[in-house]
């Protein structure tokens, strides 16, 4: 169940992002968010792990994925500091000359967090390059080749159980 909770921090962050691009709450208050944010990400599992007493394994895959989660937000919670940095100084005129993309510089949306914490990624980016369609072959290639490894690691498994078997 503590899985099924760990994306309510993604959007506290981006609520939290929300507000500081708004100018509802200061750069340090945001930063101060974040940091409490990112802290419980990690401590929230553990809490729940030995509350709980929960097997090993399932203890792993929990923290495994709460550390991901974390990483995840903090490349979040940097990514849009130096965005709402520059935005700032965009405002102020102070970046006479520079080619911006006017693209990489809005705040984040529902939709760009989702993406980004389903995407195999921890490096946060307001937009990601995408193809403009599916490359149907290419994906057929990698199903094939997934298909016919996992049938070979079976395979091998089998060969070593049975010479390891007297």
């Amino acid at each position: 169940m503590c899985c099924l909770t760990l994306p309510i921090f993604p959007l506290a962050a981006l609520m939290t992002e929300k507000w500081a691009q708004r100018k509802l709450i200061r750069d340090h208050v945001s930063i101060l968010l974040h940091i409490i944010i990112t802290t419980t990400v990690l401590i929230y599992p553990v809490v729940v792990i030995l509350k709980c007493e929960s097997a090993v394994l399932s203890g792993f895959v929990l923290m495994f994925i709460a550390s991901i989660t974390w990483l995840k937000l903090v490349s979040f919670a940097h990514t849009n500091y130096d965005i709402r940095v520059l935005s700032q100084s965009i405002e102020k005129g102070a970046t006479h000359g520079s080619s911006i993309d006017e693209e990489n510089i809005k705040g984040p949306t529902i939709n760009s967090v989702v993406y980004f914490m389903l995407a195999p990624t921890l490096c946060y980016q307001p937009s990601y390059p995408r193809t403009a369609f599916t490359r149907k072959g290419w994906v057929t290639r990698q199903l094939i080749k997934c298909v016919v490894f996992t049938g070979l690691m079976g395979f091998i498994i089998e060969q070593v159980c049975l010479l390891r078997d007297p």
